[in-house]
């Protein structure tokens, strides 16, 4: 017999190869979204790669300005110690200075 196709499903013929069709385009979809999602993620590690390198430089330069500060601080307390030994080498010569000055008025004075 004739009719509807003798195969009794339905999906033989014609309909069983637009069936075939879609599901090949389904999978020829995925594939391409498959791609674009690997592509996406080597993209990403591609940012945090360049990303990590820059945050490295950060922390180089970051430690560099850290020791320039203690070094310069290392040298302001040596300058502080300075001032205050040259400040006590200044009231010892005045006071030096003042009692020679005294002895000098004393005797002249005699």
């Amino acid at each position: 017999g004739g009719g509807a196709g003798g195969s009794g499903s339905g999906y033989g013929g014609a309909g069983g190869a637009s069936q075939e069709a879609q599901m090949m385009g389904s999978v020829a979809r995925s594939n391409q979204a498959i791609e674009d999602i690997f592509g996406q993620g080597a993209a990403i590690l591609q940012g945090m790669g360049a990303q990590r390198d820059r945050l490295k430089r950060a922390q180089r330069k970051m430690l560099d300005v850290l020791n320039t500060m203690g070094i310069s601080e290392q040298l302001l307390r040596r300058a502080e110690r300075r001032m205050k030994m040259d400040k006590w080498i200044v009231y010892g010569g005045m006071a030096v200075f003042t009692v020679v000055l005294w002895f000098t008025w004393r005797l002249l004075k005699s």
